[in-house]
């Protein structure tokens, strides 16, 4: 309310992303080059665990359940991580995607939007835990964000100063 610093938290090597997770009240930190997730009590200001991954995370997303998704631009993946365990679980590939940045969860179709460097954007089907496709969209995006009223998925894309905007109904 105040627009203050109120503590400086020290947390891995190139942070890169964050996001609140809700339900558990923790903000959860991508540290890029460390390869690991911070997860944050932004109450207690502390590191409540470091949960270890691979380098390169990008953007995470909150998925069903006590589900991570983040993802990795050095290996073309989304690494699952079950927040419950506090460890990664598994990776899901990302051909013909490269450097994926931004991630959203489109939590009607169980589906995972992520912006590609090269130009894509990649949609995963986290039931399946699979690549569905990729779909054309513009140069350097490094975003991706759900209206789930108006069942759409918009991603900035910087390079050709364009907003590329994909219908979520039915299949994308």
């Amino acid at each position: 309310t105040t627009g203050r610093e109120r503590a400086k938290i020290a947390v891995g090597s190139d942070p890169d992303a964050a996001l609140f997770d809700p339900r558990s009240g923790h903000a959860f930190v991508m540290n890029a080059h460390g390869g690991t997730m911070s997860e944050i009590d932004p109450v207690a200001m502390t590191v409540v665990r470091t949960i270890a991954a691979k380098p390169g995370l990008e953007f995470a997303a909150l998925g069903r359940g006590r589900t991570l998704y983040v993802n990795n631009e050095d290996t073309n993946e989304v690494e699952v991580v079950d927040l419950a365990a506090g460890k990664m679980v598994r990776a899901i590939p990302l051909p013909g995607c490269a450097a994926p940045s931004g991630l959203a969860f489109d939590a009607a179709h169980d589906r995972l939007i992520s912006a590609c460097a090269n130009g894509k954007a990649a949609v995963v089907d986290t039931r399946a835990g699979r690549l569905t496709t990729l779909v054309a969209i513009g140069r350097g995006p490094d975003a991706v964000m759900i209206d789930p009223q108006r069942q759409v998925a918009l991603i900035p894309c910087g390079g050709d100063g364009v907003l590329a905007v994909l219908s979520l109904a039915g299949t994308v």
